[in-house]
């Protein structure tokens, strides 16, 4: 069986604001929650509105902009190569998932914060 794919989720903010709360959210609660990590909480440098400003600003709009370019190079990526059908058996997906392996990891070249 065939799976056409469309990529025209991808142009869409609320799914790249979506993918980033997601990432962000995960990435706090498995770091910054972590059992060895919670002595920050009660620390006298700690406040919920130093986290929140953190989390807003500094986690999830710089994850926005970097989903959405991510998204941006995925969705030409794929028209240049013309990826736009999927067999929907074990192997022919993970090819495709190897098929933007490259995108991917340029993409984590340049967009890697710098410290």
């Amino acid at each position: 069986m065939w799976l056409s794919l469309n990529y025209d989720l991808l142009k869409k903010w609320n799914a790249i604001l979506l993918t980033s709360v997601i990432v962000v959210i995960t990435y706090q609660v498995l770091v910054y929650f972590h059992p060895e990590n919670v002595g920050w909480i009660q620390s006298e440098q700690f406040s919920w509105g130093n986290l929140i400003q953190f989390v807003l600003v500094d986690q999830i709009l710089i994850e926005c902009i970097t989903v959405g370019i991510i998204f941006f190079l995925l969705r030409v990526y794929a028209r240049y190569f013309k990826i736009s059908q999927i067999k929907l058996i074990p192997k022919e997906i993970l090819l495709y998932e190897l098929k933007f392996l490259p995108v991917l990891l340029l993409s984590f070249l340049f967009l890697l914060p710098s410290h």
